[in-house]
């Protein structure tokens, strides 16, 4: 398609879904194409993540202008969703946001429908915990939440169940572990934060747990030694690196992490090697 002739415009583009699954086979025609690329085309190569050691891969990364299109942080979604309201005269108080946050995830494109209809209902007004819980419903039915509440509470089975319905809901297995590093970055601050005595406000802020949530959180959090903490994003960033260069089956990777995070710590130092 990008070496054929355009006939109602001076230039055409060319968008390659999903390119990190294309068959080794086609490799070549890739490669053939990237020494000659066309002049009257654009050609986008779009893929989730790429191995870094597969050929295509290399000149892809020499040929072509990268860009990376990253999921929002929480935090960043949060600031995005103040502007977004506060352009409609809306405001919205830190747990009623945090609970959107957690009930929708960090897409745009689904933050803003309920965002758009939040402040509809409000009618320019203020938006607090109980209406997000009336009028949003989970994007599916097992959030990053309820994931980060088996993995702190130390239950393999629940959280396997949880991580296989996610993966087999189309989460993407990079998004599932930068959920954990989420996770792990919250325990550590929060860690940091009681040690130095500060108010409760602050580590709620800092933990971007509100509500009910925020006791729970922190009664988990006194539970959990540091030590274990800096080791679980040791592992996760092992993982998060795995996946990204292609190493065993992205499930398996995720399953490993799962069952290392989730054992009792009598029986970690082992397998974390520290």
């Amino acid at each position: 398609s990008a070496n054929e002739m355009t006939l109602m415009a001076a230039r055409r583009i060319v968008v390659i879904r999903d390119f990190d699954k294309i068959k080794e086979e086609e490799n070549e025609l890739v490669l053939e194409y990237l020494k000659r690329p066309s002049e009257a085309a654009t050609v986008v190569f779009q893929a989730v993540s790429l191995d870094q050691r597969r050929k295509v891969s290399t000149a892809l990364l020499k040929t072509c202008t990268v860009v990376t299109f990253d999921l929002l942080s929480e935090q960043q979604a949060q600031r995005w969703a103040e502007q977004y309201l506060k352009l409609r005269d809306c405001r919205i108080e830190p747990s009623a946001l945090g609970h959107l946050i957690g009930l929708v995830g960090t897409r745009l494109m689904r933050l803003s429908t309920e965002l758009d209809k939040l402040a509809a209902y409000a009618g320019g007004g203020f938006i607090n915990y109980a209406v997000v819980d009336q009028m949003v419903a989970r994007s599916r039915e097992h959030t990053g939440f309820e994931l980060w509440d088996a993995i702190m509470e130390r239950d393999p089975k629940r959280a396997m169940k949880i991580a296989d319905r996610l993966l087999d809901d189309g989460t993407e297995p990079v998004v599932i572990v930068g959920s954990l590093g989420g996770l792990y970055r919250r325990l550590l601050m929060g860690k940091e934060l009681i040690a130095r005595r500060a108010p409760s406000e602050e580590v709620m802020k800092a933990t971007g747990q509100y509500g009910p949530r925020a006791k729970v959180f922190a009664a988990r959090l006194n539970r959990i030694p540091r030590e274990e903490i800096e080791r679980g994003i040791v592992r996760i960033s092992q993982t998060d690196r795995a996946l990204k260069s292609s190493e065993a089956t992205p499930r398996l990777q995720i399953q490993y992490l799962i069952s290392e995070l989730t054992l009792p710590e009598a029986a970690r130092w082992g397998i974390f090697g520290f």
